[in-house]
């Protein structure tokens, strides 16, 4: 065909011949065998070969193809056969295959980005880039663009500019870069490449590559060897190779497997880079090290820098000064005093000790392992999180940060806004502030049994620690105060500081605390022990505090807490109700409406009004709790004692004490027994105190009043004892009393049944009155003695006058010259020269006494003998009745005198009635009864008794009388 010409080719095995330019050959689909020559040695334009069939050949031979245009080849799968000359193509189609006819065959290409195969012995000339060629043995390549050759065999690859990939594979060929940036390749395993002395050889093989002006190289393969020179670099993508390289070398290692053999790499001052996936260990000093993502790196030497830009990287570092910057995530490092650098939002795990650590903010570092008293690893942060786990050591300085302590360790945080969780125990926490005073810092402790060290504060600012957790040691230091939850802390506070504790419970175990002149502040539900003196004390509700030192202010604002106190001078200030004080020889103060209970001796307390105080044991024969109040309440219990001074008090005795109350309008209730209770009245006088005894059995002592008021007294009660004083009169409801009253004294005594148990009172010169239904006896003379109804009185002492003002009362009359004004009532005289005054009475003598008795309707009746009677009926003759003890035969009547004497038989006098006979100016009799009965009920009247005196008879026998009487 000759120029211009275009031939549709429909069958296989042809040949055809182009020997023109611009001319066009159609191969159809499906066509093969065919053979296309292109021998034009002149004229210019394209020769093109379109079509889809395979097994065709496009041939040039004799001359340049060409020359001033190109040979386009635009099928598939064909064959170029250039027989000696020259050609040139462009756009040439994929898996096009070069073989040459003659000797020397020139082929030069200028296309880009395709794929072709060089048979041997031919030379191209490759000007495009991008290009791939495999090359058989014997052919020579010259590449000036980005291209791919691959040599066999005997092949020379020659770069000359460009950035060409030389393929090897350590068989004999030549490897040459004239120019560029040119590097080789080799892809098998186990070869021996030596950049610095221009050799590879393959395993196994006799002959090797001739690797010239080559400083760059390629291994895909693994366990290879490779050994660089000064500033030559390598690419490794397998694993288990060993890379022995010149100072300034350059290494690269992507991927392999991070699990699979390492590649070892001996390198000083150099590059080592890892991309993804990769594992190498690397000897030598002063190298920078990057890895991409999951990689791990092994380094040993001094002075070596390693950079973390992906994730999941992990370092093993031996040497001295090395240096690890992490920019990205989940970096492992393991090492000893390594400077370490974290990016923003890096993060890292580290593993080793004596490590200097610098992080950006929103880094991550999780410290484990290197020894927890092995050289610590130091670290300065902001706004970052530390993990530190079992056995390891920090000294962590920076503010905003996380700290979580996941094992046993030795942890130093210095700065401010940092925050401390510890999930286990035993770990030593050191707490340090910012350089300008004023930080806070918050731990929080689920593992316990840690010990918390502060370090000291020489700012003005106060720090303020805050800790949660139970069974920690917390030393604390100076210019510190502490914020505390949980419970069997132990605290060491330094003098003058302030620590507060909530929660934790009031009944778990106590927080132990040392402390002197500072502050312990408890809120609610909590406990704690303090030692120390001079402390201000204040405790919210529900709490627990025991204090052991003097000189301590306690302070309870809410309810329910217990205070236990061991010292001397503490003060106890109550402002809520419900207070539990345990302690002896403490100064107490109550405030209005609060309340308190105390167990102890010898403390002072002071109540203000409406409040209220429970005392309960410390001892009724210990030193006395002094208590000043007003308008307040007070309960003592089993075993106490306690001096109460004030006015318009409540105060309740539940148990066996000892209790003095001095003021006016106190109320005392003791429903116990067995108690001493002291009373005194106000220092003005004219005092009213009231004491309800439901328990019974008490003493109540009365101290004297010095003042001209009286002073009163009112006691419901039995079976008490009562001691009054001066100037005190006592009001007395009930029986069985004892009481002793000063002489001149008023004592007023109502109810307790005229049938109970009487009061015994001993009294002089002074004046009992008694209501209604009551009963007493009376010790003491001169008394004015003043009886209601139904009243009961034993009178024993002289010069006693009883005035009875109402009815059915009984009197018991022992002494000498009493007198008794009564009416309607009972008269039992035991004594002598006693006087009755009044009508209806019923009046027993006893033997050996005497009576004048001046009313009417009297009945009388003699027990004993030797008793005397002086009768007035005030002038209504012959009244009442008198009784004997012995039957009507056993009398006889005498008269002596105006005397009616009345003998038994025997000759014993039985009753002398005075004046029987003295007859008044107005004609009566007014000295005699109106009847005597003996004993058996026989009945004499004072007619029959005038009538057998009428005769001059002296006397009448028990004969004479025989007659008179009456049955």
């Amino acid at each position: 065909m000759g120029s211009y010409d275009t031939l549709y080719l429909n069958s296989s095995g042809n040949t055809i011949s182009l020997t023109g330019g611009n001319s066009t050959v159609n191969l159809s689909s499906g066509v093969s065998g065919n053979t296309v020559k292109v021998q034009t040695t002149t004229g210019s334009g394209t020769v093109t070969v379109n079509g889809a069939g395979t097994l065709n050949s496009i041939a040039a031979s004799s001359g340049t193809i060409a020359t001033s245009g190109t040979v386009t080849v635009n099928d598939s799968g064909n064959i170029l056969w250039l027989a000696g000359a020259q050609a040139t193509l462009s756009g040439i189609a994929a898996n096009l295959t070069l073989n040459a006819t003659a000797a020397t065959t020139v082929l030069t290409v200028t296309d880009t980005g395709k794929a072709f195969t060089v048979g041997g012995g031919n030379q191209v000339s490759l000007i495009g880039s991008s290009e791939t060629v495999t090359m058989n043995s014997g052919t020579l390549v010259n590449s000036s663009g980005s291209n791919t050759l691959v040599a066999s065999g005997s092949s020379t690859l020659i770069a000359a500019a460009g950035t060409s990939v030389l393929v090897g594979s350590g068989s004999g060929a030549t490897l040459k870069v004239t120019g560029g940036s040119a590097k080789v390749r080799y892809d098998a395993s186990n070869m021996t490449i030596n950049l610095s002395t221009g050799h590879a050889t393959a395993s196994n093989s006799s002959t090797s590559d001739a690797l010239i002006g080559i400083s760059s190289v390629i291994v895909n393969g693994g366990t290879d060897t490779i050994t660089l020179g000064a500033s030559q670099s390598a690419t490794l993508s397998g694993s288990g190779n060993s890379v022995s390289a010149a100072n300034g070398a350059n290494v690269t290692i992507a991927g392999g497997g991070y699990q699979n053999t390492a590649n070892e790499v001996t390198l000083s001052n150099g590059i080592m880079a890892l991309t993804v996936d990769a594992r190498a260990n690397l000897t030598g000093s002063g190298n920078h090290v990057s890895s991409g993502s999951n990689d791990n790196v092994g380094v040993t030497g001094d002075n070596n820098t390693l950079t973390a830009t992906g994730s999941g990287d992990g370092f093993w570092i031996t040497g001295s000064n090395d240096k690890v910057i992490v920019q990205g995530t989940q970096a492992q490092i393991n090492g000893n005093s390594v400077a370490i650098s974290l990016s923003a939002n890096a993060s890292a795990t580290l593993n080793g000790n004596g490590n200097t650590v610098t992080m950006a903010s929103g880094s991550a570092l999780h410290i484990t392992g290197g020894g927890r008293v092995a050289s610590t690893n130091t670290v300065t942060l902001s706004s970052s999180t530390v993990t530190l786990d079992q056995d390891s050591r920090a000294d962590l300085t920076g503010s905003a940060n996380q700290v979580t302590i996941t094992g046993t360790v030795n942890v130093a945080v210095s700065g401010t806004q940092n925050t401390i969780t510890s999930t286990a125990s035993g770990s030593g926490i050191y707490v340090g502030g910012a350089a300008s005073g004023g930080s806070t810092v918050t731990v929080s402790d689920t593992g316990g049994s840690n010990t918390i060290y502060v370090y000291a504060n020489t700012q003005s600012a106060v720090d303020v620690l805050t800790v949660t957790g139970n069974g920690d040691i917390i030393n604390m230091n100076s210019n510190w105060n502490l914020t505390l939850s949980g419970s069997g802390n132990t605290v060491g506070m330094i003098a003058g500081e302030t620590i507060s504790i909530t929660g934790g419970g009031e009944f778990a175990t106590a927080n132990t605390v040392t402390l002197s002149n500072g502050t312990l502040i408890l809120g609610q539900h909590a406990r704690a022990n303090l030692t120390g003196s001079g402390n201000h004390v204040t405790s919210g509700s529900n709490n627990n505090v025991g204090v052991a030192g003097d000189n301590n202010t306690l302070t309870a604002t809410g309810s329910g807490d217990g205070f236990w106190i061991t010292g001397s001078n503490d003060t106890v200030i109550v402002q809520s109700t419900q207070a539990q004080i345990n302690g002896s020889n403490v100064a107490i103060s109550l405030w209005a409406n609060a309340s308190a209970t105390l167990n102890g001796n010898g403390n002072t307390v002071t109540m203000a009004s409406g409040s209220a105080l429970h005392i309960t044991g410390g001892g009724w024969v210990a030193a006395t709790n002094t208590v000043t109040l007003s308008s307040s309440t007070v309960t003592l219990d089993q075993d106490s004692r306690a001096d109460l001074t004030g006015d318009a008090n409540q105060v309740t005795i539940t148990g066996t004490v000892n209790v003095a109350v001095s003021g006016t309008q106190n109320t005392i209730t003791a429903t116990a027994s067995g108690s001493g209770i002291f009373v005194g009245g106000a220092a003005g006088g004219g005092s009213t105190v009231t004491v309800s005894d439901t328990g019974g059995g008490n003493t109540i002592y009365v101290y004297a009043n010095t003042q001209s008021t009286v002073d009163v007294l009112t006691v419901t009660g039995n079976g008490d004892t009562i001691n009054m004083n001066s100037n005190w009169k006592l009001t007395l409801s009930g029986s069985g009393n004892t009481v002793g009253m000063i002489a001149g004294e008023t004592i007023s005594i109502t109810g307790g049944g005229e049938f109970a148990t009487a009061n015994t009172v001993t009294l002089s010169n002074g004046t009992l009155i008694l209501g209604q239904h009551a009963r007493a006896n009376l010790t003491g003379s001169g008394n004015q003695v003043t009886l209601g109804n139904n009243d009961n009185l034993g009178v024993d002492g002289s010069h006693n006058v009883l005035t009875a003002t109402g009815s059915g009362d009984g009197l018991w009359i022992s002494g000498a010259s009493n007198t008794a004004n009564i009416s309607n009532g009972s008269v039992f005289v035991g004594g002598s020269q006693t006087a009755i005054n009044g009508d209806n009475n019923a009046i027993t003598l006893y033997a050996g006494v005497g009576a004048t008795v001046s009313g009417k309707n009297e009945l009388i009746s003699t027990v004993g003998a030797n008793t005397t009677v002086a009768l007035s009926t005030n002038g209504v003759g012959p009244s009442g009745e008198l009784d004997l003890f012995v039957t009507h035969d056993q009398v006889w009547l005498q008269q002596s005198g105006n005397d009616l004497i009345i003998d038994q038989v025997n000759g014993t006098q039985d009753v002398t009635l005075k004046d029987w006979f003295l007859q008044s100016p107005g004609g009566t009799y007014d000295h005699q009864v109106a009847t005597i009965k003996a004993s058996d009920g026989v009945t004499l009247s004072s007619a029959s008794i005038t009538n057998l005196f009428s005769t001059s008879h002296t006397g009448a026998s028990d004969s004479v009388l025989l007659n008179s009487w009456k049955s």
